[in-house]
């Protein structure tokens, strides 16, 4: 028997000893009882696969939810160019022998200031929240 054809016998093995090391119940982080989910694994050479049940917290793992920004920064190509007055969603320039594209500064200077000013915005709504926006 070759080394690779004894390969599936010892990942069967090892599935077979992990689920047989019973989970914790309760999460060390904040002692929330362990919801299973299940992961399944196949073999290369091997016909059958195998399910196991992997303890999981919905407490923490909501907890790791990324939450959005109070404002969306400004993205350059999100605006009109005040140079060459390219529209929204194009670039300024294409260079033809890179194909490299391009967006003027004054567009990247002018995205910028209104990221700048949305953000003074945000921050001010933030702090006066029953102050009605303008």
């Amino acid at each position: 028997m070759s080394p690779s054809s004894k390969r599936p016998l010892r990942i069967k093995e090892f599935i077979e000893a992990l689920s047989a090391i019973k989970p914790p119940q309760r999460c060390p982080d904040c002692g929330s009882l362990f919801e299973s989910i299940y992961a399944s694994f196949v073999s290369f050479g091997d016909e059958e696969g195998y399910t196991v049940a992997l303890p999981i917290c919905v407490e923490c793992e909501a907890r790791k939810v990324v939450e959005l920004p109070e404002y969306v920064a400004i993205s350059p190509t999100g605006i009109t160019c005040p140079r060459c007055k390219a529209e929204p969603g194009k670039v300024c320039e294409v260079l033809l022998g890179d194909g490299l594209e391009v967006v003027h500064v004054e567009r990247i200077k002018l995205a910028a200031a209104l990221d700048v000013s949305a953000k003074e915005f945000s921050d001010e709504q933030a702090r006066n929240p029953n102050k009605p926006s303008q």
